[in-house]
């Protein structure tokens, strides 16, 4: 097989000196592209210098995650990582309520700037999203709206936790939905049955 790990932290095997036996584990495993997903600064950085030293089998993706909100990081230095080889997305950033309502209005000023950024370069945007469906919904119909790149390409809602009445018009807007190991747990027949459905 020819499998691709399309969300990859990279950050502690990176410190802990391991990227090289995460690739060699994974091609015995026929998983031949990982994206090393950014989110931070040094996460970018890690990412996007991954994908220059693994051309063809690491891709990057850069932006600002939600815990950044407060921060309010400045969206020049992802723009420039935007452009270079091997990036193939903006994020992992959104919006995310059941840790972090207080931030609330700076994730949602970060998480447009940061769809912006995907619009500008017609990058897909890589999704978090928890407890924050409705703003989710309302800035990503927005954004889908002015989208001019690939429409088979616009963002993808990663580790998807909501409901079917969530899942629903995300699909309807032409994004993708991905699961995580959470869909095996005990206590997930919700959300099993919407992984059914998409």
């Amino acid at each position: 097989m020819n499998l691709t790990d399309s969300h990859l932290h990279f950050d502690t095997f990176a410190e802990a000196g391991e990227v090289d036996a995460i690739l060699a584990r994974a091609a015995e495993r026929g998983v031949m592209r990982l994206v090393a997903i950014g989110g931070t600064d040094p996460a970018n950085e890690l990412a996007v210098r991954l994908a220059a030293e693994h051309t063809g089998r690491v891709f990057a993706v850069a932006g600002y995650d939600r815990d950044e909100a407060k921060r309010d990081p400045s969206v020049g230095r992802v723009d420039q990582l935007l452009s270079r080889p091997g990036v193939v997305g903006v994020g992992e950033t959104g919006l995310d309520y059941h840790y972090s309502a207080d931030t609330a209005p700076e994730q949602r000023r970060l998480f447009g700037r940061m769809l912006d950024l995907s619009a500008a370069h017609r990058l897909p945007a890589v999704i978090h999203s928890r407890e924050a469906d409705e703003d989710t919904l309302a800035m990503l119909s927005d954004h889908v709206e002015r989208w001019e790149g690939d429409r088979d390409r616009i963002a993808v809602l990663h580790c998807f936790t909501g409901s079917l009445g969530f899942a629903e018009p995300l699909l309807e807007l032409g994004l993708y939905i991905s699961f995580s190991g959470i869909v095996a747990f005990k206590k997930s027949d919700d959300l099993r049955e919407v992984a059914a459905r998409v």
